[in-house]
C-alpha cells in the first residue's frame, strides 16, 4: 500500500506513514447517515402516496438502519481502538529502539571519554616528576643503571629542589662503585640551591650513612641560611670557646674550654683532635714554652664541630744573673763566696762548672772557697723562672 499523501510505500500492518506521519485510510469514506437520510426522504414520500403500509415499511427500514449504524459505529470504534493500540505499540517500539540507540551512543561516548581521560592522565603522569622518578626506580631495581641515571637526571632538570631524584642518582653511582660521583651529587645540589633545607638533610643522611660525620660539620658550617641551620639544628655542633686569646704570656696560665652541653676533645701537640683524644674535664695548664691547643666539640648525634686551634707562648721574664763575690781571680788566703739572692728566688750552685738546677746545692749563706782551681757556677730560680747563669773561676793557693 502506498501513502496517498506522499506516495511512500507503507508496510502491511502499519496505520501511519513513516515518512510524512499521516494516518492510513483503512476503509472507504462511508457515512451511514447518508442511507438514513435517503430512506427518510423516500419514506416520507411513500407515506403520502401509499398510506399506512408505506409508513410501517419506512419505520421498519429505519430501525434496521439504526441497528446497522450502531453496529458500524461499534465496529468502527473497535477498529479505531485496535488502530490506536497498534500505533501506541509501534511508537513504543520506535521509542525503545531510539532509546537503545541513544544508550549505545552514550555508552560509546563514555567509553571514549574514559579512554581519552586515562590516556591523558597516563601521559601527564609519565612526563611528571613523580612518573620519571618512578621509572628511574624501576630501572634501578632491574639493574638498568644507564636508563635509571637518565631518568633521575631528567627529573632533576624538571625540578631541582626535590630530593627523590638526587637520592636515586646517588644509589645508581653507589651501585656502580662510583662513590666520588655519589658525594658530588649532593655537593652540586646544595651549591645550586643553598637555601633548600631538604637537600641539606639528604646530604647529611648520606654522610651519616657513610660514617663521614666530620663532613656534616663542614657542610653546616658553610651554610649561610639561618632557616636551614635552625631547621637542622640537631646536626649542628658548635665549636668550643676558649677562655684565653692566643698570644704571649709571662706567667703560667689556665685555659678553660666551654661548649653548650657537648663533649670537648683536645690535643696539645698540634695534631687534629678526634674522639680518641683527651676529653676535656678540667682547665688546661699552659706551662712555659709554646703550646698549640686544638679542640672540637661533639654533639649528641656524634657529629663533631669544626676544629679550633690556638697557640700560646708562656715566657717568664728573664732575671739578671746573680751577683757573686769575689770576682774571678787568684787568691792566697781563705775567702768566702757570696751570692746576692733577690726576694722570692732561691740560689743554686755547682763547683765543677756544670749548669746548676734545682737538684744542685742550694745556697744558704757564704761558702768557703775551695783550694785549688774552682769553677763556681750559680743560678736563681723562682718556681718556673730561671735566671741567667753566673760563672767565676777561682784559684786559691794558701802558703803554709
Amino acid at each position: 500500500m502506498k501513502c496517498r499523501y506522499c506516495g511512500c510505500e507503507i508496510p502491511d500492518g502499519y496505520v501511519y506513514c513513516e515518512r510524512c506521519g499521516r494516518e492510513v485510510q483503512m476503509v472507504p469514506d462511508y457515512n451511514p447517515l447518508d442511507d438514513i437520510l435517503t430512506s427518510h426522504v423516500n419514506g416520507t414520500s411513500g407515506q403520502y402516496n401509499r398510506g399506512r403500509v408505506s409508513y410501517t415499511y419506512s419505520s421498519t427500514r429505519q430501525s434496521a438502519a439504526s441497528r446497522m449504524l450502531e453496529e458500524q459505529e461499534r465496529e468502527a470504534e473497535e477498529r479505531e481502538t485496535a488502530r490506536r493500540r497498534r500505533v501506541a505499540r509501534q511508537r513504543k517500539e520506535k521509542r525503545r529502539k531510539e532509546l537503545k540507540a541513544r544508550r549505545r551512543k552514550l555508552i560509546l561516548c563514555m567509553v571514549l571519554f574514559v579512554a581519552v581521560l586515562i590516556l591523558g592522565i597516563y601521559l601527564l603522569y609519565s612526563n611528571s616528576y613523580t612518573g620519571i622518578v618512578n621509572r628511574g626506580n624501576s630501572a634501578l631495581v632491574s639493574k638498568n643503571y644507564e636508563k635509571a641515571e637518565q631518568c633521575f637526571e631528567k627529573a632533576i632538570q624538571k625540578n631541582g629542589v626535590k630530593v627523590d631524584a638526587y637520592r636515586g642518582l646517588v644509589k645508581v653511582y653507589l651501585a656502580r662503585g662510583e662513590e666520588n660521583k655519589a658525594e658530588q651529587v649532593y655537593e652540586d645540589a646544595v651549591s645550586e640551591h643553598p637555601g633548600e633545607t631538604e637537600l641539606y638533610r639528604a646530604a647529611i643522611e648520606f654522610y651519616m650513612d657513610n660514617d663521614e660525620l666530620e663532613k656534616v660539620s663542614e657542610l653546616m658550617a658553610d651554610c649561610a641560611y639561618p632557616e636551614v641551620t635552625d631547621a637542622l639544628s640537631q646536626y649542628v655542633s658548635s665549636p668550643p670557646k676558649f677562655s684565653l686569646e692566643e698570644g704571649d704570656y709571662e706567667e703560667v696560665q689556665e685555659l678553660k674550654l666551654t661548649s653548650s652541653g657537648e663533649q670537648i676533645y683536645y690535643t696539645l701537640d698540634g695534631k687534629e683532635p678526634t674522639t680518641a683524644s683527651t676529653k676535656y674535664n678540667k682547665p688546661i695548664p699552659l706551662k712555659e714554652g709554646t703550646t698549640i691547643v686544638k679542640a672540637m666539640s661533639v654533639n649528641a648525634k656524634g657529629i663533631p664541630s669544626s676544629v679550633i686551634s690556638k697557640s700560646y707562648v708562656v715566657q717568664f721574664p728573664t732575671q739578671d744573673a746573680p751577683a757573686v763575690t769575689p770576682s774571678t781571680g787568684k787568691y792566697s788566703e781563705p775567702t768566702k763566696i757570696s751570692i746576692i739572692v733577690p726576694e722570692g728566688y732561691t740560689a743554686y750552685y755547682t763547683l765543677d762548672g756544670s749548669a746548676p738546677t734545682k737538684s744542685s746545692k742550694e745556697y744558704t749563706g757564704p761558702i768557703d772557697m775551695p783550694e785549688g782551681n774552682t769553677i763556681f757556677t750559680a743560678v736563681l730560680i723562682n718556681g718556673e723562672r730561671t735566671s741567667e747563669v753566673t760563672k767565676r773561676n777561682y784559684e786559691l793557693t794558701i802558703e803554709r
